[in-house]
């Protein structure tokens, strides 16, 4: 495994930590030209008491997390969970007060344990994945992973990961800053559970309002054969009205013409 450094010149990352000078990490390039430029001056100096002065001042200070690790963590702000773990094992090198209240550990047992004890199981194998990575490229933000409280809830966390180097380009320790935003989770699965609510009513609103227009369908359809009966109905008394009344003043002209004939007849016996 590599760490990269900055150049103190030209800003190139280096992954080698044989390419360091006295006054910091230096890149193959700029170590070259630092050797033109100190065998020109050197002829400049022994022709001529003038000689050009470089661009970039040489820098031979270094931050205090580049020398040695920081004994103690800064002054944070209220609320803020911020711990440093061990690169290899990920065990803890040291806690903030609050991320240590807020795990709810003993201060002379939290240092035995790992980060991956205290993250849910599903999450343990991407920990040390993303953890890698950290490792190789520097740094890697909005990790989310569940961590375990003090109550035994699971929260979920945000972390920012970034590995300090010594002098030397060796990863000193890994410093993580930690974000609670559970109530944002809860919140969002809470929205994303009433929509899902909110569709679903809407289908059987849109099923309801589906049997309805059948129904009305079937009905209306019910009433136009109820109106074509009655209007059949009506018809045939209608027709039948005339044709009864033609039978009957049959039947009638009938029975005289009995009764006149069966009359005459008996009046012309002797």
């Amino acid at each position: 495994m590599t760490a990269r450094l900055a150049c103190i010149r030209c800003g190139k990352l280096i992954e080698s930590a044989s390419e360091l000078i006295d006054d910091g990490p230096t890149c193959s390039e700029c170590l070259q030209k630092n050797r033109q430029g100190n065998s020109r001056g050197s002829e400049q100096s022994s022709s001529s008491p003038e000689h050009r002065q470089p661009l970039w001042p040489i820098e031979r200070t270094s931050s205090r997390s580049m020398i040695l690790p920081i004994p103690v963590l800064p002054s944070l702000a209220p609320g803020e969970m911020i711990c440093r773990i061990e690169p290899g094992t990920l065990n803890y090198l040291e806690l903030s007060e609050n991320l240590r209240s807020f795990l709810g550990h003993p201060q002379g047992d939290v240092l035995r344990r790992s980060l991956l004890e205290d993250l849910h199981q599903d999450d343990q194998a991407l920990a040390e994945e993303e953890f890698q990575q950290v490792c190789e490229y520097g740094e890697r933000n909005d990790l989310v992973f569940r961590l375990r409280g003090e109550s035994g809830a699971w929260h979920y966390m945000r972390i920012y990961a970034q590995a300090r180097y010594d002098t030397t380009a060796k990863i000193n320790h890994i410093r993580c800053n930690l974000k609670d935003f559970t109530d944002s989770v809860r919140a969002e699965q809470e929205l994303s559970r009433r929509t899902e609510k909110l569709i679903l009513a809407n289908e059987q609103l849109r099923a309801i309002n589906r049997k309805l227009v059948e129904t009305q369908s079937r009905l209306e359809q019910s009433e136009k054969m109820a109106a074509l009966g009655t209007l059949a109905a009506g018809m045939a008394h209608e027709i039948n009205n005339p044709l009864a009344y033609a039978i009957r003043t049959r039947r009638s002209c009938g029975a005289i013409s009995a009764v006149s004939s069966s009359s005459w007849n008996g009046s012309s016996k002797p």
